[in-house]
């Protein structure tokens, strides 16, 4: 009878060894397939969780050393992991900080470009600003000038003409214009030849050639 309650307690046993394994293997192919997938960890991390539970009671049903075995490896196998997860730690704190630096040398460089954009557009208004004033300086000095004309042209009196406003308004020259300078008669003139008489360089008084090649004719 004992040796039949011995066999009863095999079997039991390993049929729930068997269960465990089986419930390991499904949460073993779960987790494969959606790491697979590159899911995101915090899908993951329930899975894995589940698959480590499911192996710590399978290995209830083993055998001690094999189980220390399985415990070993389990520990060397998330060593592993661990340092790899620090490496990439390392790795994105540093990318972390390069991307820290680029992000303040952005800002610094924004605020620059924005003060010397307010400087200028400030310097702009101001020069616009200068414009319209000088414009409306010249419209109101013109519109004065314009004033004082017609006011001028109407203390003249209605008859004057505007021509005759324009003239009264053209200042006159100072003086009389000076007298004809009269013609010298100083030493060496000679007066102007007559007909009949001698012409410079002619051999005689008729008959002669002249100057002019032609033949002089006594009055």
């Amino acid at each position: 009878m004992g040796s039949e309650d011995g066999d009863g307690a095999e079997a039991e046993a390993s049929a729930g060894e068997a269960a465990a394994k089986a419930a390991w293997l499904e949460a073993k192919r779960l987790f494969d397939l959606v790491r697979k997938a590159r899911f995101a960890e915090p899908i993951l991390a329930p899975l894995r969780a589940s698959l480590h539970e499911a192996r710590r009671r399978w290995d209830g049903f083993r055998p001690w050393p094999a189980r220390l075995q399985t415990a070993e490896s389990r520990v060397r196998s998330f060593r592993e992991n661990l340092a790899k997860a620090e490496a990439s730690l390392a790795a994105a704190e540093a990318a972390a900080r390069l991307l820290e630096g680029t992000v303040e040398n952005a800002r610094e460089q924004l605020e620059a470009a924005t003060t010397e954009f307010d400087d200028l557009q400030g310097e702009f208004w101001k020069l616009e600003e200068d414009a319209r004033y000088e414009e409306e300086a010249a419209a109101a000095a013109e519109r004065q000038f314009l004033a004082e004309q017609a006011a001028a042209a109407a203390a003249l009196g209605p008859a004057v003409t505007p021509g005759a406003a324009a003239a009264a308004a053209t200042p006159s020259p100072g003086g009389p214009l000076p007298a004809p300078r009269p013609l010298h008669r100083g030493r060496g003139h000679r007066p102007l030849p007559q007909f009949g008489g001698f012409y410079p360089g002619s051999h005689s008084a008729c008959g002669g050639s002249g100057v002019s090649g032609r033949l002089c004719t006594k009055v």
